[in-house]
């Protein structure tokens, strides 16, 4: 797959693609909890599948879970029923605690049943399949605590610099094995960068993206939640095929300064709209979405951010149908 395969994607349909980003809502259609299905790759396909036998997304992607990397690591885990998991504590507090800490092996955590699970949505699906990691800031933070590498950025640079430089590795080494399993693109998800000014990204945040950017054979996607609107030129200079953007961007004034061929995701409101408006409420907010962008080919209509477990099927189906009956 050539490294322009996103944009020829967003481009080579005559309606616009359905990418939202979902998941959890798919375990009521299956009788399963969050957890079983971050658990085990059987139920999280059959829900995943589930899902999208009833929205018909032309992206697919396993359920957002940022503690993989972290678990894998060996660190602990709070894993509530029907939430996200967490990391319990962040041992890291310089670059020497790194040697206590695992290297990259898929037999480790629950790194398998991702994998497994990807190569579950390749084979059974004709979307193409989105990966997500974690970012190497968000990750090192997740290690630090986010107050604490913040306040090291500055205090110990270069001792917080080898911190990320670790988690880039590792997070190039599962990227790589998700390419393996059958992942067409990888969403690097670095949440925590968006507190980082343009030139603290740069240094802390983009410069390690860019590495693991570069050593993959498929495309990425950056997403960072919020308003990013500040990063946007540093965003793209990771290299990045594409950038997946929250509520608080707009999308049509971001879509004018980006290169063509960078292709835009975003931005329907995942926080409020999706799961408490009605289905109409969010066609209307959709098509005003897809007006906007209506210009530009290097963009796929997605949400501003992963949605959350109490979403209305009926609400994710109203979006992606909006979307595919739009015509460019």
């Amino acid at each position: 797959m050539t490294n322009d395969c996103l944009l020829q994607q967003a481009k080579s349909h005559r309606c616009r693609l359905s990418a939202p980003l979902m998941g959890f809502p798919g375990a009521k259609l299956t009788g399963t909890s969050v957890k079983e299905n971050l658990c085990d790759s059987t139920k999280q396909l059959a829900t995943l599948l589930a899902l999208a036998a009833k929205v018909e997304p032309d992206i697919v992607m396993p359920m957002m879970d940022l503690s993989i990397e972290c678990e894998a690591m060996g660190l602990p885990i709070c894993f509530p029923e029907n939430e996200s998991p967490s990391v319990k504590a962040h041992p890291v507090h310089s670059s020497l605690d790194l040697q206590t800490l695992k290297p990259f092996q898929v037999e480790q955590g629950r790194v398998q049943v991702f994998l497994d699970t990807i190569t579950g949505l390749k084979k059974h699906t004709d979307a193409a399949v989105c990966a997500y990691v974690c970012g190497p800031f968000t990750l090192a933070g997740l290690l630090m605590g986010a107050t604490k590498i913040l306040m090291a950025s500055y205090d110990d640079s270069q001792g917080v610099k080898e911190i990320i430089s670790f988690c880039g590795d590792f997070i190039e080494k599962y990227s790589k094995a998700l390419e393996v399993h059958g992942a067409d693109s990888i969403c690097i998800l670095d949440p925590t960068a968006v507190m980082l000014s343009p030139d603290t990204f740069a240094e802390f945040a983009g410069n390690y993206v860019e590495k693991v950017v570069a050593a993959l054979n498929i495309p990425s996607i950056l997403h960072i939640c919020g308003n990013t609107t500040h990063l946007i030129g540093k965003m793209v200079d990771t290299g990045v095929q594409g950038l997946s953007l929250d509520m608080d961007v707009d999308i049509a004034e971001i879509l004018k300064i980006v290169p063509k061929n960078v292709v835009i995701m975003g931005n329907i409101d995942s926080k409020n709209l999706m799961p408490s408006g009605t289905p109409r409420a969010i066609e209307s907010e959709t098509e005003n979405l897809l007006r906007l962008t209506e210009d530009f080919d290097n963009f796929i209509p997605a949400t501003g951010c992963d949605l959350p477990p109490e979403t209305p099927i009926e609400n994710i189906i109203a979006f992606s149908t909006t979307v595919k009956q739009w015509k460019k």
